[in-house]
């Protein structure tokens, strides 16, 4: 039996490889220096230009995506625009006309929401908390409410009996409709009753 350095037997342990040191040169340091910069340059430009070709446009039909993360209603829309037609690049086209979606639909949502007040503007949320109260609303507004008076559709005046049915539609269990259906709630169904009552009278809502 042969014996290992550690006094064992019937092993031999690996021995590790003598160290080489070895001195870096100091020579040609402003040479490094200025290769170091230009790679450092060569590599930002790279990461520039694949940024850039992300973010073009080419010219043509594209649907414009809102590009702020405030509140609006730009899922209720699809915007198909043609890039291009204007003689300026696509990509600076985009990028105005991103920027104009995205504050008409912001507005948009803060005019006609009934679930969020402001307390700069007059919004449906405000109009609907303060009936029978003259206040002034935004120019948006009257225009709306306009063009519903013209149509003569008066549908618009079911809003309440529209958000029950939300809760309707989101019920998940047979006992939770009875809140919601009137024809499983006499009290429900009555106040059914008293909103198309109220939106078809024309002496109430003029």
């Amino acid at each position: 039996m042969r014996e290992t350095r550690t006094g064992g037997k019937g092993r031999d342990f690996p021995h590790p490889k003598p160290v080489n040191k070895i001195e870096l040169s100091t020579e040609h340091g402003r040479l490094r220096l200025i290769l170091t910069i230009v790679f450092l340059a060569i590599g930002a430009a790279a990461i520039a230009y694949g940024v850039s070709g992300l973010s073009s446009k080419e010219a043509g039909w594209t649907e414009i995506e809102v590009s702020s993360s405030e509140l609006n209603c730009s899922a209720d829309f699809v915007f198909l625009y043609c890039l291009g037609e204007s003689g300026v690049s696509a990509t600076a086209e985009n990028k105005a006309i991103t920027a104009c979606y995205s504050d008409a639909t912001e507005y948009a949502f803060r005019m006609f929401t009934n679930d969020v007040e402001y307390e700069d503007s007059h919004n449906m949320h405000y109009i609907n908390r303060h009936p029978n109260e003259e206040i002034e609303v935004d120019e948006v507004l009257y225009r709306a409410f306009s063009l519903i008076q013209e149509s003569g559709d008066r549908s618009l005046y079911l809003g309440p009996v529209y958000e029950q049915y939300n809760g309707l539609f989101n019920c998940t269990e047979e006992y939770q409709t009875v809140e919601y259906d009137p024809y499983l709630n006499q009290e429900t169904a009555d106040y059914y009753a008293a909103i198309a009552g109220f939106a078809g009278d024309e002496q109430i809502i003029t």
